[in-house]
This record gives C-alpha cells, structure tokens and sequence, in this order.
C-alpha cells in the first residue's frame, strides 16, 4: 500500500471516529511531552522558566573626563619642590597646603631676620647705656692687662753669686699697681732648728712668715707666692729680690703694649659711652625705626 493510500485510510478513519481521535491525539501529544522531559533529565539539562523582568546591557568603553571647573595653580617664587601632600582624587578645603618648595635657603634667610630683630631689640633696650657699667667692664679689661704686666716673668734674684741653690719660683697673679722690688730674708726660727721663716722688705715689710715644707709661702699680701724648688732649710741665711714688673723678662714688651691698648680702649669706650648718653633720646629714635625695619 502506498503513503498516500494509507494517508488517505487514515483521515476516513478520523472523521468516522471523531471522539476516538480527540483521545488518540491527546494520547500522543502527551507521550511526546513525557518523552521530551524524560530526553531532557537524561542529559543533565535545567529546565528555564520564562517570565517578565528587566534586561540590562553592559558597556565597557575608553574616554577622558573634563571637570567642570579648572584652576590653574603655581608657586610665587620658584624652586624645587621638596613634597606633594595629597593624592589625585583627594578632597581639599580652603588654605589647605598642597605642596611645599624646599626652604633651606628661605629658613636661613628667616633665622638671620629674626637674630637682627633681637640684635635691634636689645640695642633700643640699651640705648640708656649706664655709664658706670661701661667704666666697670673697661676697668676689669685694664686689670687683667696690668696684671699680666706684673705678673708674668717675675723671678728671684740671689744677693749673692755664691749660692749654689736652685732659685725659688715666683707664682700667682700680683693685683696692685705698685711698682718695686720685694727683699726677701730667709732665716731659721731658732738656732740648730730645721723650720726657716722669711721676711720681707722695701715693696712691701712684713713680719716673720713660716715658710711650710711642702707648700708655697705668701709673697706679701698682694697675690703672689714663693716656693722652694729644694728643702726650704737648705735655703737659710740667704736673701733674695724680685722685681715687679720684671722689665727684663721675654714677655714684658707684649704685655706692656697690650696694657696700653687696653688704657687706650677704656678712655675711647667712656667716651663714646658718655657721648651715647647725652644723645639718647635720639638714639632711641633711631633704634625704634631699625627695629620697626
């Protein structure tokens, strides 16, 4: 039989039997679903349900972005720039530091202003200058030179070229102007005893000293001591002179010319002090306005 001939068996045979073909036809479509749920476990598959929702699409793109508002920023001065103190993307406010330039130069510049400021400061503080203390400072500055003048070099001279004695040494800081020559008389306190005691004479006169054993004996009473390189026993019955100054000695010709320059800058101090000092209102002036400055 033909495909045809059996087609048209077939369709005879569906309008004679119609309810029977209803149930037929529900009967296939049924299998052919179960059939298809039954394809789709075997091969692991899920099954979707669709239903209404929102789609979105995804874009990936390249591009700049422009601020709304620029501005364009750039240091007074010029330098190098020591440090950056925020990053892209930060939020700033108003007077908040950005960068900062090296300022090596700049804090030196600052150190040496401020040090003017109080050079400045203290000068209108001084500009009622005290006399007196000029007088003072400039008189020490004189001591301390004549001192050196008669102090340095000084030694003890035998009375004799007989004496076979290591000289004693002069020592300390003689504190008077006084020029002269002392005599020094060392003798023993008794007869056969080995303590000696000196006496002094002519720049000065004084008692009966006690020389000690191990330690120097005032020279007088103006700074200056005597002490004996050898037992001071040894030295009994022997006399002895120191000049002050010793105008023989290497060092007096320096410590004379710095006494005199030190005479000299006293008397040009004071001056100028006093002249400071009848001019001080305007010197106050002057100095207020290097100060304002």
């Amino acid at each position: 039989m033909s495909v045809a001939s059996l087609f048209s068996t077939g369709v005879t045979w569906v309008r004679e039997r119609p309810r029977v073909s209803v149930l037929v036809l529900v009967l296939v479509v049924l299998l052919i679903i179960a059939g298809t749920q039954a394809l789709t476990q075997k091969n692991g598959a899920e099954t979707l349900v669709v239903q209404p929702g929102d789609f979105f699409v995804r874009v990936a793109d390249s591009g700049k972005v422009i601020a709304a508002d620029e501005v364009s920023m750039a240091f007074e001065v010029s330098g190098r720039v020591a440090s950056i103190a925020v990053e892209v993307g930060d939020e700033v406010s108003a007077g908040a530091r950005l960068a900062s330039l090296e300022t090596g130069t700049l804090a030196a510049e600052l150190a040496s202003a401020e040090a003017e400021v109080s050079v400045k400061r203290v000068e209108l503080d001084n500009r009622g200058v005290n006399l007196d203390s000029v007088k003072r400072k400039q008189d020490t500055l004189v001591a301390n030179a004549a001192r050196n003048l008669y102090s340095e070099g000084l030694i003890a001279v035998p009375s004799s070229d007989s004496y076979d004695l290591t000289p004693p040494v002069v020592s300390g800081a003689y504190n008077s102007l006084e020029k002269g020559v002392y005599k020094i008389a060392i003798e023993r306190d008794v007869v056969g005893s080995n303590n000696v005691e000196l006496r002094l004479f002519d720049l000065e006169r004084m008692d009966a000293i006690r020389v000690p054993e191990d330690e120097p004996v005032a020279l007088g009473s103006r700074g200056l001591y005597l002490s004996f390189p050898d037992r001071p026993v040894f030295y009994a019955g022997t006399i002895w002179y120191v000049t002050v100054p010793n105008v023989k000695s290497a060092s007096y010709l320096a410590n004379y010319n710095a006494y005199q320059e030190a005479l000299r800058v006293r008397e040009s101090a004071v001056s100028d002090a006093e002249a400071d000092l009848s001019e001080r209102s305007v010197g106050q002036t002057i100095a207020r306005a290097e100060l304002q400055k």
